[in-house]
């Protein structure tokens, strides 16, 4: 298997990626290197070749520490170009590239989920490198949605009740809409960001750190079709907003906020109800996605969920590598 490392003005152009999520393609990480990294984070792409199969491990610099190119944007990490990682192509990539991998102390993967960890550990193995893994998050997911009933048939009587009852009690109040979107123009895509961000940072979370990449990546999606946004409107101020992808038959929840003043309403509750209706009934989706996240209220509208690990690998042929790999063992230890 060929081997390189690239730089990002040097990529292959995305568009061989477009059928996996959205996460999981160069535009996302050409857009996360573009908004998020910085002097001191510098990305690295290892690109392996072999035959008519092109593998990619986007990647960043940090001291002498190599890491996946992710943060808590990143719902999960996988090796671009293959929807199933094996063993087998994990060890291949991994041997063809371990003098570069060696010039480093340790390199951490996150998040992934855990069946993969299993061929991380194997690969890093053989090159001598020790993995240790944590749990990062869970992820929350709902899989072999039929129709619209059915999925309201799966849900607990609490939800259904909540949402009956919050509903009736808005029609009461007056004034409230809800609306979502596709955005039918560039126009309609920038007023209804500005709509977004106007409620997130009137919401209960930290200021959005990066807002020029959520713009980004949403006017991304929304160029391909992949877009799904939704609003609640009081007296045409918005007080509930999320952002939604679908790709592929499945939804990924992204982003959702709603203003603070208005958490007795659960106009979020009642907006994430119009949101998967939507994207069930008119996109044809079967799978929906929680991401990243154990919040309680989770269970009551996914069906499953799954760890989301971490791993970091120690090289001991280092000083700072050896250390870290002491470090770990007596952290497990303690645990």
């Amino acid at each position: 298997m060929d081997f390189q490392v690239f730089n990002s003005n040097e990529l292959l152009p995305q568009e061989k990626l477009v059928s996996a999520p959205i996460f999981s393609r160069l535009a996302w990480f050409s857009l996360f290197e573009k908004f998020i990294c910085n002097d001191n984070l510098v990305a690295k792409y290892f690109v392996f070749t072999e035959q008519n199969s092109q593998f990619i491990l986007p990647l960043a610099v940090y001291q002498n520490q190599l890491k996946s190119l992710t943060n808590y944007y990143s719902p999960f990490y996988r090796m671009l170009g293959s929807a199933h990682i094996t063993v087998d192509i994990c060890q291949q990539t991994i041997q063809s590239c371990q003098v570069e991998l060696k010039k480093y102390d340790t390199i951490d993967l996150v998040p992934i989920y855990e069946e993969d960890t299993v061929c991380w550990l194997k690969a890093f193995e053989k090159i001598g490198f020790k993995g240790f893994t944590y749990l990062h998050s869970i992820n929350w997911y709902h899989e072999h949605i039929t129709d619209i009933d059915q999925y309201w048939s799966l849900r607990p009587s609490k939800l259904l009740n909540t949402l009956k009852r919050k509903k009736r009690k808005l029609d009461k109040m007056g004034g409230y809409s809800v609306v979502v979107s596709t955005a039918n123009s560039a126009f309609d895509l920038n007023k209804e960001l500005a709509d977004y961000h106007h409620v997130y940072f009137d919401s209960w979370k930290k200021v959005e750190p990066y807002p020029a990449f959520i713009d980004a990546i949403v006017s991304y999606a929304w160029q391909r079709g992949e877009l799904r946004l939704g609003f609640v409107y009081h007296e045409e101020k918005p007080v509930a907003a999320q952002i939604w992808f679908v790709n592929n038959k499945t939804a990924y929840i992204f982003k959702l906020a709603y203003r603070s003043g208005y958490t007795k309403t659960s106009v979020g509750t009642v907006l994430t109800a119009a949101m998967m209706e939507y994207v069930i009934e008119k996109d044809k989706v079967s799978n929906v996605d929680f991401l990243t996240g154990d919040d309680n209220y989770k269970k009551d509208w996914m069906q499953s969920q799954r760890p989301l690990m971490g791993v970091q690998f120690c090289n001991p042929a280092t000083w700072k590598g050896k250390k870290a790999y002491f470090r770990n063992i007596l952290s497990g230890i303690r645990k």
